[in-house]
């Protein structure tokens, strides 16, 4: 008798590429859908102005945009400001055919992740992209910054101990990913819990 099936564990991105050039997006998307990124499925959605990424952006969740600097009129740092306001941790990469230093600065300055200047190599927008995704899949570690910003040990200890016990639900499974036994997990629970009273 056959067991359930398998669950994969192939992710789905959705990347939204933005560029009022139609004949020079068509090429990036076929060699974007052509070049395939690892780790699972990719879909592609396309606008052509700064309307119409923000509307695209309003409605679906993406994990990463490509946007061309220019946009006819509106600025594209509109674009990016929605993107930080909507989901602050997606990848923006800029890209841009425009040569000027300023371009470069205006884009940092409104908190792109990447700039390319064109014509680039597709292959190096897909190493961007590929490299954006897994920095963007990795866990946060949140590292202190200033001195009064550094915690004692014991607290870190305590807050991730709490955090992976309500993850996983339970004390035997949060034990286990832990790499500690239950009854020491047990302990450093009922100690904190004592500690909180």
């Amino acid at each position: 008798m056959d067991g359930p099936p398998e669950r994969s564990t192939q992710r789905k991105h959705t990347i939204l590429v933005v560029d009022d050039d139609s004949a020079y997006l068509s090429i990036l998307i076929e060699f974007l859908a052509y070049g395939k990124l690892s780790g699972g499925t990719t879909e592609y959605l396309t606008a052509a102005s700064v309307e119409e990424a923000c509307f695209l952006l309003k409605r679906r969740k993406f994990d990463l945009i490509v946007l061309d600097w220019h946009l006819g009129r509106k600025p594209a740092s509109q674009v990016i400001r929605l993107c930080r306001e909507l989901n602050p941790l997606m990848p923006v990469i800029v890209i841009s055919g425009t040569k000027e230093v300023d371009v470069r600065t205006d884009a940092v300055l409104a908190t792109a992740d990447s700039f390319l200047e064109k014509p680039f190599s597709h292959t190096l927008l897909l190493s961007h992209i590929e490299w954006w995704l897994k920095r963007r899949a990795a866990p946060a570690i949140m590292l202190p910054q200033r001195e009064e910003d550094v915690l004692p040990l014991e607290k870190l200890e305590s807050a991730y101990i709490h955090h992976v016990t309500g993850l996983l639900g339970n004390m035997q499974s949060a034990a286990k990913r832990l790499g500690i036994h239950r009854e020491t997990l047990a302990r450093k629970l009922g100690r904190q819990e004592q500690g909180q009273r």
